[in-house]
């Protein structure tokens, strides 16, 4: 990796202001990773509706008769397969709930024509075959056999009885025509749904060549799908002050960075899945009072500790307001557990493959060639504190640019680190 002077620490201060970044564009720089995306994706394996296909050849192949021809009857075609990602959401977290939802859903895409109708024909074959519309809603009430449906039902009958034939009730007659037919196909479909939930669940489990295939390719396809790069400028910043506070020249080991970087990959990762916010963190607060510190100071003693003892050694209050930071997780309940995985994923998950990370980014080599930059800083340029953090700002967030990089980060993603993360979407 080469890294380039910035043309603002040879020029005077008037200049260097003017050429400066303006917080604005600075986010606009980071938001480059996003462009990324797309060519990560193509670059490091075929996109899920490629390769559904030869997905569900092997399981479907591997599966004994008479389950095999089940699934290539149901999950033969193109667009049964597409069915599948479709519905990723449900089939990642394969609970009888949404099994039983995705074969409702898929029912009702594969049992209607192309004009969208369901037909209905007579059990006694005195009337002509029916087609009928049946929206998504009714269909699914009625296969779940919602008891509400039935109320609806019987309270819009009621209603058509006290009317009579002094109002128009033709849309009423309509909707309750239509929760009929409903019903009708939901009890024609009834066994097929149990059917295909229970032979999603088997297909989902059956191993090919040692492993969970289906379950694993769609767990992949989720997560890619989540997968957004973005390195915010929270984090760019709190990366980039680490050599702004101890350039690189005072460093005699470059190793001494490793942590910092293995950190901000592993915030980097979260971010960009969606599981934390690109701010990183939230301010809490919360009150101390006596009773409380005294009851945590009593069962702190009977294991042993001086907690009370310890609080004053280093000079804590024991009442009052107090303030931390959390992960700030915008679509999840913030709790301690939350939390503890959050820390769990950067410091065990991401410094586990620290050698792959390192060597994909050239992490060393930019350390060293930065070290190499920095030296060329007149004294003047040193004293200038922004022009000095701009300067590592900018190459922090070249760094996280690094294409090799984020195709590591892609495939650890998909080959080690999918159940660490499709937990937080659980």
């Amino acid at each position: 990796m080469k890294l380039e002077m910035r043309p603002s620490l040879s020029l005077r201060a008037e200049q260097r202001q003017n050429l400066k970044l303006e917080q604005a564009a600075k986010i606009e720089m980071v938001q480059r990773l996003n462009l990324e995306i797309k060519n990560v994706r193509g670059e490091i394996h075929e996109s899920p509706e490629d390769m559904v296909g030869d997905v569900m050849r092997k399981v479907i192949g591997g599966a004994p008769e008479p389950i095999n021809q089940a699934a290539e009857q149901l999950f033969g075609s193109g667009d049964q397969q597409h069915i599948l990602l479709n519905d990723v959401t449900r089939l990642v977290q394969p609970t009888d709930s949404n099994l039983s939802a995705f074969a409702i859903d898929y029912l009702y895409k594969t049992q209607r024509d192309n004009n969208n109708c369901f037909t209905i024909t007579d059990a006694e074959n005195k009337n002509p075959p029916e087609r009928t519309e049946i929206s998504f809603d009714y269909f699914n009430r009625a296969m779940r056999k919602d008891k509400m449906f039935d109320d609806e039902y019987s309270i819009l009958e009621q209603q058509v009885k006290a009317v009579g034939a002094t109002s128009d009730v033709t849309a009423t007659l309509a909707a309750m025509r239509e929760m009929r037919n409903a019903k009708f196909v939901a009890q024609q479909l009834s066994e097929a749904g149990s059917n295909i939930a229970g032979l999603m669940r088997y297909l989902l489990n059956e191993n090919v060549d040692g492993e969970p295939l289906l379950s694993n390719f769609l767990t992949d396809a989720y997560l890619l799908g989540k997968l957004d790069f973005l390195a915010s400028e929270r984090l760019l910043k709190r990366f980039s002050r680490h050599f702004a506070d101890k350039p690189p020249k005072e460093i005699r080991d470059v190793r001494e960075y490793d942590l910092t970087f293995l950190n901000s990959t592993g915030e980097f990762v979260l971010i960009s899945m969606g599981i934390i916010s690109p701010s990183i963190f939230t301010l809490q607060k919360a009150q101390v009072d006596d009773l409380s510190v005294n009851e945590i100071c009593e069962e702190a003693k009977a294991d042993r500790i001086d907690l009370r003892g310890i609080l004053a050694k280093n000079g804590f209050s024991t009442r009052g307001t107090i303030f931390w930071n959390r992960y700030h997780t915008p679509d999840m309940k913030p709790t301690a557990i939350t939390d503890e995985k959050i820390r769990e994923f950067i410091t065990r998950t991401v410094r586990k493959d620290a050698d792959a990370l390192l060597e994909a980014a050239g992490y060393r080599n930019f350390v060293s060639n930065l070290s190499d930059e920095y030296a060329n800083f007149t004294t003047a340029d040193r004293k200038d504190r922004e022009a000095v953090k701009d300067f590592f700002f900018q190459n922090c967030a070249d760094l996280f640019h690094n294409p090799d990089f984020l195709h590591k980060i892609a495939e650890l993603i998909k080959t080690k680190w999918r159940n660490e993360l499709v937990i937080f979407y659980q």
